[in-house]
């Protein structure tokens, strides 16, 4: 999938790594606890597309430290966006 106007050389940093400097300013850019929460969970299924384990088990053992209710959704996410 190219990208009008973008040449063939220029690497763009995978979504996980972009999403990461936006997770972790996310508590002073401000916005809802759901708008934050989204911002999480998109990250986990960048991280789990990119194959990044490392960053998806600190993800996932961060979100369900904050939130124990959420393990099975956080198993699904992550398994529907694995490689």
């Amino acid at each position: 999938m190219g990208c009008s106007g973008c040449s063939s050389s220029a690497r763009q940093p995978p979504a996980s790594e972009r999403l990461l400097r936006a997770h972790s300013r996310s508590a002073v850019i401000g916005g809802s606890v759901a708008q934050r929460d989204v911002i999480d969970q998109t990250l986990i299924a960048a991280a789990a597309r990119a194959a990044d384990d490392g960053l998806v088990r600190a993800l996932t053992s961060e979100r369900i430290e904050r939130k124990p209710s959420t393990v099975s959704s956080v198993r699904r996410l992550v398994e529907a966006n694995m490689r």
